[in-house]
């Protein structure tokens, strides 16, 4: 018994000299915002760089895998894509690398975050280049699943939609101003508020309005 047994691990020792053992390059743990694309990176190699393993994904739920579709990622590239990454795709994988000889299998973390952030931050200022002219107010966030509301100050007053001094564009993942003829009183700091529907979470942006050589207005 003990015979065969050596003669077994020289013969695996035989094998994986001939073969080579599989390797892997893989990105770290990706986080990402939910809505935005992503990947998975998982690239598996022999030593001899001749035979290229094949590559299975499976989503790791609790003590269970879950093949992903084959149409999503390449078997022979391994990469594991997400066009448009939704909360429920967070989570461990598995990669698992195949070839005639041998299975190996590493893991990695995908993180998908429901955050409201500004896509660009909003200028800090707008500059109008004389009264009359049209101001344009630019809110754009990073959130591209779940629906926001959108609040405009003036200063510290709350901005009405249509109200008659601006037009306010809607949209769901951002947000303008349009002020259709900007006064020296339309001067100062306007703040775009944004709220993440049916979640406490609030952020907000300050742009600042201004016409050379007029003084600021008053809020």
């Amino acid at each position: 018994m003990v015979r065969n047994l050596l003669l077994y691990s020289a013969l695996a020792a035989n094998i994986l000299g001939v073969f080579g053992t599989i390797l892997f390059e893989s990105n770290d743990n990706v986080s990402v915002l939910v809505g935005f694309p992503a990947e998975l990176r998982c690239v598996a190699f022999l030593v001899d760089n001749i035979h290229v393993p094949l590559i299975r994904w499976y989503k790791a739920n609790a003590e269970t895998l879950t093949p992903i579709d084959s149409s999503l990622y390449n078997p022979t590239e391994g990469a594991l894509r997400f066009a448009s990454a939704e909360l429920t795709d967070a989570g461990w994988y598995l990669c698992n690398a195949t070839s005639a000889h041998e299975t190996n299998s590493t893991r990695l973390y995908f993180e998908v975050k429901d955050e409201i952030g500004f896509l660009t931050e909003p200028p800090n200022m707008v500059v109008v280049n004389r009264p009359g002219d049209v101001g344009v107010l630019d809110c754009n966030t990073t959130n591209l699943y779940t629906q926001l509301s959108f609040t405009w100050f003036n200063g510290t007053n709350p901005i009405p939609l249509g109200a008659s001094a601006a037009v306010q564009l809607s949209g769901t993942f951002n947000e303008r101003i349009i002020i259709l003829s900007v006064a020296p009183t339309d001067i100062g700091n306007y703040t775009c508020q944004v709220n993440r529907l049916n979640t406490p979470q609030i952020i907000s942006a300050v742009i600042f309005l201004s016409i050379p050589g007029e003084p600021c207005g008053h809020h």
